[in-house]
């Protein structure tokens, strides 16, 4: 997938990929290390297709979009950081103060699980 495609393009083209995603992968052999190793690759390259569509949405101003896709990423991994952060900003763009809030609160207890101060962190990101 070229990173080079237009705006509008390489996020319908992100969003197809994502679509292929259709949950866990392997479940009825959770425990085989061969297993384990693919389904990280699989949340690897989801969460890959789904930073690039937030950052596409960027681009053309569809912060619904990329709210949309930095949820996608922590309904996975509730711990990733990035999704955080570009979820609260694309939320405050978009006017939603109540699920900014909210949204918060999840980042900052999500950190809190880690041992990271969450309010010494940034309060938005760079998508």
């Amino acid at each position: 997938m070229s990173s080079r495609s237009p705006a509008p393009a390489r996020a319908e083209q992100l969003r197809h990929a994502l679509g292929l995603y259709h949950g866990e992968a392997l479940v009825e052999d959770a425990s085989a290390l061969w297993a384990e190793r693919l389904r990280r690759d699989v949340h690897v390259a989801y969460f890959a297709c789904a930073h690039q569509l937030a950052e596409a949405s960027v681009e053309f101003g569809d912060h619904y979009a990329r709210a949309e896709a930095y949820q996608s990423i922590l309904v996975i991994d509730e711990y990733d950081q990035r999704a955080h952060l570009g979820l609260i900003d694309a939320l405050s763009r978009l006017g939603a103060h109540g699920h900014v809030t909210r949204a918060r609160a999840q980042y900052v207890s999500r950190m809190a699980d880690l041992g990271i101060d969450a309010d010494s962190s940034p309060a938005t990101v760079d998508a």
